[in-house]
């Protein structure tokens, strides 16, 4: 009884930490769409991307992400040809291929979809966006992006293991929904020419209330991003791109990403990056006519470090020239 009731306890807890986590993501730099809305279009090419992450590997019911993505200029693509804001080519290209387009206004569109595991709980999301991209000098360009989208929440009592079925606590749980559909916001800007890129970003805007199976209706926290790139060319072959991402919920103290990415001959790279009491990551991958590909492993150094054996991340993309 005591442990039925502590495992309901704990699920109940788990629920409202579930709800006030967004998804981590470790391959940031190769679709920036999905921290900010605002980077949708950058470039004149649709933007396809497809990933699977495994974090805590070895961990029972550890966190397990899987998302499709795509954004894109709409419109009338003219403008100066400039270079990639990607951050994933490391010399200057050629207009034919991928580059920002500066010097006149463009819309952009994008949408994802996104699968989010964690214990009992798992998170379906669907979401759409759209982007206004302003000159603002000559080879900067501004981006507000604003989306909107729609998330099931489910709790899985198939994967709650108790002593006795029919506890009376466990069965209000359950009574209290074992789903939620929820309606809500996200909100960019991005500022960026041919070799820095800056953005602002936030999610969660609703703030909406759970009732899923918490009496207290705990809501959902507003998590907010900040990113920001520089690009050095050591010559037409190498670059090296050191990077940031700041994350903060409240009351949660900030959390950082420090990475740094190197870029060859405008097709290969590899990368390392720290986030903070967390995890040290090692990325590499390439890119081959319109693929992409990318892979990155996260070592944990927290205090989960002996109970799991790092986690996995693949992301795969494809670019159609408009």
């Amino acid at each position: 009884m005591k442990k039925s009731i502590i495992i309901v306890a704990l699920s109940v807890v788990s629920v409202s930490a579930f709800s006030q986590q967004t998804q981590q993501l470790s391959q940031y730099l190769l679709n920036p769409y999905l921290v900010n809305p605002a980077a949708a279009g950058l470039t004149d090419f649709v933007d396809l991307n497809l990933s699977f992450r495994q974090q805590w590997v070895g961990f029972d019911n550890a966190p397990q992400t899987i998302y499709l993505s795509g954004n894109s200029v709409v419109g009338d693509i003219s403008g100066t040809p400039k270079y990639s804001a990607s951050l994933r080519t490391s010399q200057r290209v050629a207009p034919k291929n991928t580059g920002i387009r500066t010097g006149k206004m463009r819309h952009a569109v994008g949408g994802n979809l996104m699968s989010d595991k964690y214990g009992p709980f798992k998170r379906n999301m669907a979401n759409a966006s759209y982007a206004f991209h302003l000159p603002v000098a000559k080879g900067m360009n501004l981006a507000f992006g604003v989306g909107v989208g729609l998330s099931n929440l489910v709790f899985d009592q198939n994967k709650v293991s108790l002593l006795d079925p029919n506890d009376a606590t466990y069965s209000t749980f359950l009574g209290n929904s074992t789903k939620r559909n929820l309606l809500d916001l996200n909100t960019g800007v991005y500022l960026y020419t041919e070799q820095f890129q800056v953005g602002y970003s936030n999610g969660q805007v609703m703030q909406n209330k759970l009732y899923f199976g918490d009496p207290t209706a705990s809501r959902l926290v507003m998590h907010h991003y900040f990113m920001a790139a520089y690009r050095f060319d050591i010559n037409d072959k190498l670059s090296i791109t050191p990077n940031l991402l700041a994350k903060y919920m409240h009351p949660a103290p900030v959390a950082l990403d420090i990475n740094c990415k190197v870029d060859y001959n405008n097709m290969f790279f590899g990368g390392i990056s720290y986030r903070h009491k967390d995890a040290v990551v090692g990325m590499l991958g390439m890119f081959w006519n319109n693929i992409k590909f990318g892979y990155s492993f996260d070592y944990t150094i927290s205090s989960l470090r002996k109970q799991n054996s790092g986690g996995h991340e693949v992301v795969v993309g494809y670019r159609i020239k408009l």
